[in-house]
């Protein structure tokens, strides 16, 4: 396991993606982001939810940001200032506040979330891309030529699935868009969410299925995620003692193993045929 203050971030941006609906992207977006951010030193961590009509991070951390991603694309100019003063702080330890990450929302009304475009979004990643320290974001599954550009400016991609027979055929569709892109094994890392549950030969054919993929398990833990969600805190802050917290230290690392081992590999991606949501 890890240990505070002995993690390098090395990973500038890590992109989480959920195979499916509802198998806990966002959750392990915010947790993740908690973990680099508690391990941390001094390099800013940062999550950026790109779902722009489901901003689901704000609502499970229990906040209502001042401001969204709105701002930053009607800005002309961006800057480490207007970043910072764009962001929503979640402080993870309210004594220690050099342990929090910046939160970078879609606006929650829905007719300014209509305002923000993926090209927008895009473009804002290759600038976080640029700054120091780390930015996590919360992928989109609707598979265009901005989630292709946002799938380019990833370090690691992180895909999350459930030991279910729909995820478990989703998972095929988006490894086939990965090979279709050219993104090898060594970007990615399988998340298992909800693992150890009934669902055993699922979790084994999963395993075998993977093609040489980092595949790790995350214990289910609805009780405490829905306790924490209420107080709008991390898991990883709030019981740092529990079994899915721990395994979130090893995504951690995991991603980071992905980030050092990656290449950039050449691709045309208009040549690619897209525009069908997974």
């Amino acid at each position: 396991m890890l240990s505070k203050g002995k993690l390098k971030t090395t990973a500038k941006v890590i992109g989480v993606l959920g195979a499916k609906g509802g198998v806990g992207a966002t959750t392990i977006s915010i947790n993740l982001a908690a973990a680099l951010a508690l391990t941390a030193t001094k390099e800013a961590v940062s999550l950026l939810d790109a779902n722009l009509q489901q901003p689901d991070a704000a609502c499970l951390l229990n906040c209502h940001p001042r401001y969204s991603l709105l701002d930053l694309t009607l800005r002309t100019a961006i800057d480490t200032e207007v970043i910072a003063a764009c962001s929503e702080n979640i402080v993870l330890e309210p004594a220690k506040l050099a342990n929090q990450f910046r939160l970078f929302s879609p606006p929650l009304d829905a007719s300014q979330a209509l305002q923000v475009s993926l090209a927008d979004v895009s473009r804002l990643l290759g600038i976080f891309k640029e700054l120091p320290g780390t930015c996590v974001v919360d992928l989109p599954r609707s598979v265009n030529l901005d989630l292709v550009s946002m799938f380019d400016l990833c370090d690691c991609i992180v895909l999350v699935l459930e030991p279910t027979v729909t995820a478990l055929a989703a998972a095929r569709r988006w490894f086939d868009v990965f090979q279709d892109l050219g993104i090898g094994n060594d970007r990615l890392v399988a998340v298992l969410n909800r693992s150890g549950g009934k669902l055993k030969e699922i979790e084994k054919q999963l395993s075998t299925e993977l093609n040489g993929v980092r595949l790790l398990r995350l214990p289910n833990a609805y009780e405490a995620c829905e306790s924490a969600s209420i107080e709008g805190v991390p898991v990883v802050a709030k019981y740092p003692r529990l079994a899915f917290s721990k395994a979130m230290e090893d995504i951690v690392s995991a991603c980071q193993r992905a980030s050092q081992d990656f290449q950039k590999p050449n691709f045309n991606s208009a040549s690619i045929s897209l525009g069908q949501e997974k």
